[in-house]
C-alpha cells in the first residue's frame, strides 16, 4: 500500500509543476532508475549492486524535489514521503545485504 501511495503523491506533484524539458528528464528518470531497483534485487539477488543502486536513486529524488520545490512548493513537499522511504530501503536493503 505504500507505494500505491507514494505513487500517487508523485503523479500529482508532477501534475501541478509546470512542465519543462528538465523537470521532464528529472522525473522520467528517477522513474526508470526506481523500476531497475527491484529488478536488481529481487531477479538477480545482486544485494550490494542494489544498495548503490538505491543511493543514485537518492540522489536523483533528492534533485527532483529541489527543482519541483523551486517551481511549485508544494510538488516538491508532496515527494518527501517518497524520499523517506527511499532512505527506509536502502537500511533495509543493506541489511539484507550483510546477512547474505
Amino acid at each position: 500500500i505504500v507505494w500505491s501511495i507514494i505513487y500517487l503523491l508523485m503523479g500529482i506533484s508532477y501534475y501541478i509543476v509546470d512542465k519543462s524539458k528538465v523537470i521532464n528528464n528529472i522525473y522520467y528518470s528517477q522513474l526508470f532508475v526506481n523500476l531497475l531497483w527491484p529488478i536488481l534485487f529481487f531477479k538477480f539477488n545482486l544485494y550490494l549492486l542494489s544498495a548503490l543502486w538505491i543511493i543514485f536513486l537518492i540522489f536523483l529524488v533528492i534533485n527532483m524535489i529541489s527543482y519541483f520545490y523551486e517551481n511549485k512548493k508544494i510538488a516538491g513537499l508532496l515527494n518527501l514521503p517518497y524520499l523517506i522511504w527511499l532512505l527506509f530501503a536502502f537500511y533495509l536493503n543493506l541489511g539484507i545485504y550483510y546477512l547474505n
